[in-house]
């Protein structure tokens, strides 16, 4: 689960059917304005201790989005059995898959090569 500034995780008792107090574990990803407030998450089928997760620019027209380390524009990579345990800040960790990507808000994964693959629309 994730806000526009933050991803959480809950511990849960699969047995017992009960859910834990919620934790941040990645934190970092406000946007000062109303642009892009959304977060894509996802864990690949092929490598279940790996989250995606997506940050939007703050505009239409951002250009620190250029700059990888901005954490803006970006979808990354982070190690979860690692944030778990530690929780960290998304534009200083994790590993970028890509940058300069506005809002990628929409994911599917290839069922033969679990490709990941990043769905836009433009609608007018």
């Amino acid at each position: 689960m994730s806000s526009i500034a933050s991803v959480f995780a809950y511990d849960y008792d699969a047995t017992a059917g009960t859910v834990g107090t919620k934790k941040a574990v990645i934190t970092g990803m406000s946007i000062p304005g109303p642009y892009h407030l959304t977060r894509t998450l996802r864990i690949p089928k092929s490598d279940p201790n790996i989250l995606i997760v997506q940050r939007g620019s703050d505009g239409n027209i951002d250009t620190s989005t250029v700059d990888a380390s901005s954490g803006k524009s970006q979808v990354r990579l982070f190690n979860i059995s690692s944030i778990l345990a530690t929780p960290v800040d998304y534009k200083s960790s994790g590993t970028v898959l890509g940058f300069g990507l506005r809002n990628s808000v929409g994911w599917a994964q290839h069922p033969i090569t679990d490709e990941i693959v990043s769905i836009s629309l433009l609608c007018y």
